[in-house]
């Protein structure tokens, strides 16, 4: 897996990909973190938003018991339309429930798949 030396990189990388998938030992890094912990994952999803990006699955940052450094996160940009799609979905709200309904309206396969394959599913 690819590393960073701070958060303008992996923005950098993410702005060129879409979808990063990235371990919390290569954001604790680029942090400049020696360990990860409660405090330190906090710190990680306010470094993230502060690219203006959204991780998922979010229990690994917000609600992660025992931290691995090689536990996965999947990053993409906050304003981008698959940062859109999984907020609606990790964060329902009616806004986000028209964002949802206008795709199936649409029929657009190809995009929810995407988006299954991105949550795994």
């Amino acid at each position: 897996m690819k590393t960073y030396e701070n958060f303008n990189e992996i923005r950098d990388s993410l702005s060129d990909s879409g979808v990063l998938k990235v371990t919390l030992a290569t954001l604790r890094d680029a942090a400049d973190y020696k360990r990860l912990g409660k405090g330190v994952l906090e710190e990680l999803a306010t470094k993230v938003r502060g690219i203006g990006a959204e991780y998922f699955p979010s229990y690994v940052l917000d609600s992660n018991e025992n931290p691995r450094g090689n536990d996965e996160v999947r990053l993409v940009l906050a304003d981008s339309q698959v940062g859109k799609l999984v907020r609606a979905i990790q964060d329902p709200t009616e806004s986000g429930d028209s964002l949802l309904g206008n795709i199936a309206e649409d029929n657009s396969a190809d995009v929810l798949n995407q988006i299954r394959n991105l949550l795994g599913d």
